[in-house]
């Protein structure tokens, strides 16, 4: 710890910092986050991956609903105030789905995606969205470019734990009474904290009703083929 603390004082990039926290294990994150010598400028990427390392461990055990159930919204409003610059209280990131709720709050206060700078990549028929692969993946290259080295590491970690969680769902649910969250679950709970929408145009509740659906289907459609193009760990592509 001494050794990693040492090297993230001296260290200002987003790349060097990754580098040395990604060398860590999950266990000796944890360990730096408890730690009040570990540097302030560090701390959101650190935090960062401490609530994807411990989702990582529950993901498959919470098949109920790790992403859909509500916690107390002041405990996860006091966490998000103090991530930048100190560790996630204990008993949060240590409950399952108080973590889980935290990580959908954190990736909605750090969107950076607008569903409609990805206009180009898919068309809509008939109600369903199509996403050409190819155009993703020189649209997702050309924002890379525009977002800031700090974006980039949070929808990296993001899509990691987004991906996770998508493999260990199941496409559709048939237990009995236990409700699973399928794969089409989750991709309504993340595409709302994953994307920046645009305002609905005022008309009629009907009219205003197909464009938030229309808008849904698309960031579902985008989602889905994000992930399946994005390696494990990558996100948008190598830090910088």
């Amino acid at each position: 710890m001494d050794n990693a603390i040492t090297q993230l004082q001296q260290q200002e990039t987003v790349k060097d910092i990754a580098t040395t926290l990604d060398n860590l294990t999950a266990v000796q994150r944890e360990a730096l986050s408890q730690k009040e010598e570990t540097p302030v400028h560090c701390r959101k990427m650190l935090n960062r991956r401490v609530i994807a390392d411990k989702l990582s461990k529950s993901i498959a055990k919470y098949p109920e609903g790790l992403f859909r159930k509500n916690t107390s919204i002041s405990q996860l409003n006091a966490a998000l105030n103090v991530m930048d610059t100190s560790a996630i209280p204990d008993d949060l990131v240590n409950n399952p789905l108080s973590c889980g709720n935290l990580f959908k709050k954190a990736m909605s206060k750090d969107k950076t995606l607008t569903i409609s700078s990805f206009k180009s990549v898919m068309a809509t028929k008939k109600g369903i969205t199509k996403v050409d692969t190819a155009a993703l993946k020189t649209k997702l290259a050309s924002l890379t470019e525009k977002i800031t080295p700090d974006q980039k590491d949070a929808i990296s970690i993001n899509l990691s734990v987004i991906k996770n969680a998508f493999y260990f769902a199941p496409a559709t649910d048939e237990s009995e009474g236990k409700q699973l969250v399928t794969k089409d679950d989750l991709l309504d709970i993340f595409t709302d904290s994953l994307f920046i929408f645009p305002p609905v145009k005022k008309t009629s509740i009907e009219k205003m009703n197909a464009q938030i659906n229309s808008q849904k289907e698309a960031g579902r459609a985008l989602l889905k083929a994000i992930l399946e193009i994005t390696t494990d760990n990558a996100g948008l592509g190598p830090r910088s």
